[in-house]
């Protein structure tokens, strides 16, 4: 369920689960994906050989447990690090996120506002607040949602 809502930064958290907005060729150019790319090179370059290899796609999560209680999850939210993001996808992939909790365990989870973001996530958080609520709502673990990212 959702415990907090508004602006913070998402990697001020020594344990938990981390939601990485990413795309599925396999880049991570900018943002929180560009931020991950530089402090956890290996989780980049698994990420980048499951795109490579086509293991990876739209409707894919994937888990990194990166240190002792501190998990990554790699969520899509665009094909092409060029593409918009599209509510469509955000919802897919949060539907799955809460069917999958189970394996994710029992963490705090701690989410920028997926597919919103500066440069190319183009999705506006005010119009999928909904979407994150509905989802969020539904699952055991505590949510910290950071709408605004700093």
């Amino acid at each position: 369920m959702v415990v907090y809502e508004g602006p913070g930064d998402v990697f001020k958290h020594d344990e938990g689960i981390l939601l990485v907005p990413v795309n599925i060729d396999g880049i991570m150019g900018k943002g929180i994906a560009a931020y991950i790319r530089a402090t956890y090179p290996e989780v980049y370059r698994r990420y980048r050989v499951m795109c490579k290899d086509g293991k990876f796609g739209l409707n894919s999560l994937m888990l990194f447990e990166v240190r002792k209680g501190l998990k990554l999850l790699l969520i899509p939210t665009k094909q092409h690090w060029y593409d918009v993001s599209t509510t469509e996808l955000l919802e897919q992939n949060l539907r799955k996120l809460v069917e999958s909790v189970e394996r994710l365990g029992d963490g705090k989870i701690y989410t920028p506002a997926l597919g919103c973001g500066v440069d190319t996530g183009t999705l506006e958080y005010r119009k999928v607040r909904h979407i994150f609520r509905y989802w969020f709502d539904r699952i055991p673990n505590d949510v910290y949602i950071y709408s605004e990212w700093r």
